[in-house]
């Protein structure tokens, strides 16, 4: 015969370019960029997608980056500050709010006299409250100081002033069958007698104005008086 079967050890190896890959392990290759580092393949099992085993892969924790800046800047603090300020403000806008009413309630009559009556007597009409109130009889002809008779109804009570005196003018307050009330001129124009009691409806008042006897005096006028009852022309 021309041809004989090949014996095992007469078979030819495959060459490399025969198409056949050598048998034996595959080399192991570097894993490429994105892949993971232990040889995954990049697919990011823990974003909670089911693996090939069926179960589903348990998600990270979630971070506490916010919450813990938040407190960090003291955001939370802060808001109860404000709101503890804003009720403060409120609180302090109603109490002014309260007092500021009272007050104007309080000022809207004036106060009465601290001395009604016969309790006026002898005492300063001003810091008592009788000033304020008080009616004038003021003659304007002939009267060389602006002597006036004060007369307060409320306080049953008369008193005398000079408007235009000068240092050591002197006037007086004289009730008919009542008291007698002096008072001087230290600087300045201006003084006022103590109140002398009377009654209202009727009562009788003369008020007098004495030139100093300085020799340096710049008037020139002589004692001068004047008198009124509850029917003077009061204004």
């Amino acid at each position: 015969m021309t041809g004989t079967n090949a014996g095992p050890d007469d078979a030819t190896p495959p060459g490399p370019d025969d198409g056949q890959r050598p048998a034996g392990p595959e080399p192991r290759t570097a894993p490429r960029a994105g892949d993971d580092a232990d040889g995954g393949d990049g697919d990011d099992r823990g974003s909670g997608e089911r693996g090939e085993d069926g179960e589903r892969d348990r998600a990270p924790a979630a971070p506490r980056t916010r919450w813990r800046r938040l407190r960090a800047s003291g955001r939370p603090r802060t808001a109860a500050l404000w709101l503890g300020g804003l009720a403060g403000t409120a609180t302090v806008a109603w109490v002014t709010a309260v007092s500021t009413g009272l007050a104007d309630r309080l000022l809207a009559d004036d106060p009465p006299p601290a001395c009604p009556g016969e309790a006026c007597d002898g005492r300063n009409p001003q810091t008592a409250g009788c000033g304020d109130d008080a009616f004038s009889y003021i003659p304007q002809e002939d009267n060389p100081v602006a002597l006036q008779i004060r007369h307060n109804p409320a306080c049953h009570a008369v008193w005398g002033r000079i408007a235009a005196g000068e240092p050591g003018d002197v006037v007086t307050a004289e009730v008919t069958d009542g008291a007698l009330r002096t008072a001087q001129i230290s600087v300045n124009r201006d003084i006022f007698t103590k109140m002398a009691g009377v009654d209202n409806d009727a009562f009788t008042v003369t008020v007098c104005a004495t030139p100093t006897t300085r020799e340096d005096r710049s008037g020139d006028w002589q004692p001068y008086c004047i008198s009124a009852t509850q029917d003077a022309p009061w204004y």
